[in-house]
């Protein structure tokens, strides 16, 4: 069975993801609908989750020589990072669940 309903797609109010681009390619997959996060709500946003949680895990308190070893340091890292892991550090059940 094919699903028909819309896909909603959060993301943050960066102007790339509001370009003609962008537009033209909504324009022809109706089914996909953008939704934007507030201006200011890292909160909300779940790669502002995932980063923190590198930061913590793997790049705090480091001073990498350059950008290239700070890129391959990262890349090491997320190719190592179970999808189980990125998927409940990227979940906003820390911030739904009530109390």
């Amino acid at each position: 069975a094919k699903i028909k309903q819309p896909i909603k797609l959060f993301t943050d109010g960066h102007k790339s993801h509001k370009t003609r681009a962008v537009q033209e390619f909504l324009a022809v997959h109706p089914r996909l609908k953008l939704d934007f996060l507030p201006k200011y709500s890292p909160k909300l946003n779940p790669i502002e989750h995932l980063w923190g949680y590198t930061r913590q895990k793997r790049t705090n308190n480091i001073e990498f020589k350059n950008q290239r070893s700070l890129m391959k340091t990262l890349q090491h890292y997320f190719a190592g990072l179970p999808p189980e892991t990125i998927q409940t550090v990227c979940s906003l059940n820390c911030i739904l669940k009530p109390g």
